[in-house]
């Protein structure tokens, strides 16, 4: 009897070990296809500003990326084609108001900022001697690193220490950020 006891208690540790695995293989195929539906996202902003014809007249962060609004290239009146406006891992087009992109034309871009109308981090000031393609969208709201769209049309996922940054530093964009690629984004 003492044996089945322990072959009972073996069973039900192997089962728990199990459960705890697909657990964890879940969290990571889920991070894992958040990471690729914002590659998705960056790369079809990025592509569109670069295939269109120069609507963003030397805007730049969030009003770079809303400049494709405003020009018609993407539809406001189809609020389903505004999506790709926020990151997988925000779910900011629930709290805004559709009229707000309706009402946006090239003139108001250039005198108000809009943050709230997309997630994504814009072109900022070139960083002082930086050589090679010139960050220009990014999506910085995943934990290990971010998903970068250059000038040259690639996009990158880059961790931490690609960014230059350690374990506890914030991933953000703007003059503060301890990254030299982060810094070149602006999320005003």
């Amino acid at each position: 009897m003492r044996w089945l006891a322990v072959l009972g208690c073996t069973i039900v540790g192997f089962i728990l070990l199990v459960f705890v695995g697909l657990l964890i293989a879940a969290s990571h195929v889920s991070e894992r296809a958040n990471r690729t539906k914002s590659e998705d996202n960056v790369r079809t902003l990025l592509t569109l500003h670069l295939n269109a014809a120069d609507h963003a007249g030397g805007l730049q962060g969030r009003n770079w990326i809303l400049s494709l609004v405003a020009a018609g290239v993407i539809k406001a009146e189809h609020r389903p084609n505004l999506v790709c406006l926020f990151p997988t891992t925000v779910a900011g087009l629930d709290d805004v108001d559709h009229g707000e992109y309706l009402a946006l034309t090239p003139e108001r871009l250039r005198t108000e900022r809009f943050p709230h109308l997309t997630g994504f981090c814009g072109p900022g000031p070139l960083e002082p001697g930086w050589e090679g393609p010139r960050p220009l969208i990014g999506d910085l709201t995943h934990e290990g690193g971010a998903t970068i769209g250059f000038s040259d049309g690639s996009v990158r996922w880059l961790e931490r220490e690609e960014l230059g940054l350690g374990d506890d530093d914030p991933i953000e964009a703007g003059p503060d950020s301890r990254s030299p690629i982060l810094r070149m984004l602006s999320s005003e």
